[in-house]
């Protein structure tokens, strides 16, 4: 048992903490509770079946009538025909809001059951000005909207969380605001009571401390908000509908917009590119030691970085693509992300490794092997693959330190190329058909692997920590087999 005053100071402790947690203060802007590259998604369940999702992603930065911003991407898919009502909903936005939150524009695609229509609006002073569609039929808008007004959308919960995100939230205040509605070209009034702060059941075991607030016009609804900024649950009375945040992750690297690359950048990352060589020099002389220098490696090395420059032309613009227009939709519409992060996965695998035993089997051909022992020319050619692809990452993603985990993941994916370079070449000295298939397949499944592991991370089913544990594992297990390939060849490529 605590001794008394020991008591005394945790009650007061508690107490204070409870009081604090009364209220929070707005956000100073929008970046500091949604940066670049994030993602949400809530979803929708009618009747005890879902019935949809909108994913929310902070694209990129954007700027509209002189005014600093981001662009939001939203993709809000609905079907009643569920719950048995004949009506299926798809929604896609390109929406702006400034630093600030306040409404910028935006460019909009609406399908109600199989009839689309368009919107596009941005901000020209104090008016929203641009057009819809009706029918087909373009139409022009214009509106009278302050320039630091917020638009929101009940459907759109990212909205309505941005709007109070950038407002104090205390128990026992009332709300009063208006906010513009896109779709309808209509300005709404907002009232809401915040009614209390506390731990509360969301949905089946799970709780968590939010702020209740209840609201009565646009209609009559509760929302749920934390502390930190997320609107965790939306419960819509009058609609017999609710909405839960069930993903907050940030986008891998290649899905996030990319910050611009010049010299003054790579002055900045050439300590970084200075160890990615040095760890693809050292996976080269594990396998090669001295041939290096002896069989001009260094030549071949630098053909495996050409390598990957072409894959980068193909393969990232096909997995973006596939991003968009197949994954994150599929997602939003309720299917498994497990199922469909292949997608965009696959392809990685397939191009990368093609192009690599494709430098490989033409230096066989072209240049020759000459007395080489060949599996040190793939291990040499997915060297330069590894080196070049690990500069080309750290080049357009977010800043981080040298000496983090993220060095973890591109030392190992290094070693991973230098190691399926020296099963590509081995394959392609077999004489069973089976066996170089075999092989072949291997490899690219293993690349493949490497893209599709973040999946779990991002929905929350393994742990950051515990994923860049994981990643040394497939190259070290290839790792072992590559040794037991080059010892078998050892005595047969001698000078």
């Amino acid at each position: 048992m605590l001794p008394n005053s020991g008591l005394i100071i945790l009650v007061s402790l508690l107490a204070v903490d409870s009081l604090a947690q009364r209220a929070v203060p707005a956000s100073t802007n929008f970046a500091s509770y949604r940066p670049v590259g994030e993602i949400r998604g809530w979803t929708f369940v009618a009747k005890d079946s879902a019935i949809g999702q909108l994913i929310s992603t902070v694209k990129k930065e954007a700027e509209i009538d002189g005014i600093a911003g981001v662009e939001l991407s939203q993709v809000l898919q609905l079907d009643y025909n569920i719950i048995g009502t004949e009506r299926k909903l798809q929604v896609r936005s390109s929406h702006f809001v400034s630093n600030e939150g306040h409404y910028l524009g935006d460019k909009m695609e609406i399908i109600v059951n199989d009839h689309m229509e368009k919107l596009e609006l941005k901000r020209d002073g104090d008016r929203i000005k641009g057009f819809s569609t009706r029918a087909g039929n373009k139409i022009e808008q214009e509106l009278s909207f302050p320039e630091k007004g917020f638009a929101a959308d009940i459907l759109f919960l990212d909205l309505y969380e941005n709007l109070l995100a950038q407002r104090d939230i205390k128990v026992g205040d009332t709300i009063f605001d208006s906010v513009f509605v896109p779709q309808t070209m209509l300005v709404e009034k907002v009232e809401a009571f915040v009614e209390h702060f506390g731990l509360i059941s969301l949905y089946n075991q799970v709780k968590d401390s939010v702020f209740v607030i209840r609201f009565t016009q646009p209609q009559v609804m509760i929302f749920y908000f934390s502390p930190e900024k997320h609107l965790v649950k939306a419960d819509f009375l009058s609609q017999q509908m609710k909405a839960y945040l069930d993903l907050v992750r940030r986008l891998p690297p290649e899905a996030i917009s990319k910050p611009s690359f010049g010299l003054e950048r790579f002055m900045k990352l050439f300590p970084n590119y200075g160890v990615y060589l040095l760890i693809g020099v050292i996976s080269l002389l594990f396998f090669a030691g001295n041939n290096v220098y002896r069989s001009n490696l260094v030549l071949v090395v630098i053909g495996g970085g050409l390598g990957f420059i072409v894959a980068a032309l193909t393969q990232v613009p096909l997995q973006s693509y596939l991003a968009q227009k197949l994954f994150l939709p599929k997602v939003a519409d309720g299917q498994s992300p497990y199922l469909w992060a292949i997608v965009p996965a696959l392809p990685a695998g397939v191009i990368q490794e093609l192009i690599k035993i494709g430098i490989i089997y033409s230096i066989f051909r072209i240049v020759g092997i000459k007395g080489r022992n060949p599996l040190h020319i793939g291990v040499a050619v997915g060297a330069g693959f590894g080196i070049t692809e690990a500069s080309y990452i750290i080049s357009y993603v977010p800043d981080s330190p040298i000496w983090s985990v993220s060095l973890v993941e591109r030392g190992f994916l290094i070693l991973f190329h230098s190691v399926s370079g020296l099963m590509l070449a081995a394959a392609l000295l077999f004489n069973s058909k089976m066996k170089k298939a075999g092989l072949i397949i291997m490899v690219v499944m293993a690349n493949s692997l490497f893209r599709y592991m973040p999946v779990f991370v991002q929905r929350n089913m393994l742990d950051a920590e515990l994923f860049y544990i994981l990643i040394p594992i497939i190259p070290v297990l290839l790792l072992l087999y590559g040794v037991s390939l080059i010892k078998k060849t050892r005595n047969v490529f001698q000078h």
